[in-house]
């Protein structure tokens, strides 16, 4: 699948670090919409994947607890959801759809190894 192709060729660029979507595998059996990544650095990779013709995108603009129809209904802590704020600022979403090619990941995958390693792949 396309999302086992991205897995294969991602692992190791733990460096930043840049985690991928994780599953048990004799538990699940996913079925990827969308290869949502984290990491620290998400606005430069982000950059530079679409000034590599990469069409990468930031799934959820808002959190749901910082909506102004949330925040005036709900009980939240004053302090925030630390949790999901950090994971939210941290998430990048990559191409993935079926008509998606080899030729189209590697050049993602090209992309993210040269931005986390320096070189290309």
């Amino acid at each position: 699948s396309l999302a086992d192709y991205y897995n294969a060729r991602i692992k190791g660029l733990e460096i930043d670090p840049l985690l991928t979507p994780q599953f048990r595998e004799e538990q699940y059996n996913p079925n990827y919409h969308q290869y949502t990544v984290t990491t620290v650095n998400r606005v430069n990779l982000y950059t530079a994947l679409r000034a590599g013709g990469v069409e990468c995108f930031y799934d959820y603009p808002d959190l749901l607890h910082q909506l102004p129809f949330i925040k005036q209904r709900a009980l939240l802590p004053e302090c925030g959801l630390g949790v999901a704020e950090t994971l939210h600022n941290r998430m990048l979403s990559l191409p993935l759809h079926e008509s998606m090619t080899r030729k189209d990941q590697h050049m993602v995958i090209t992309i993210l190894r040269e931005f986390f390693e320096g070189e290309p792949y």
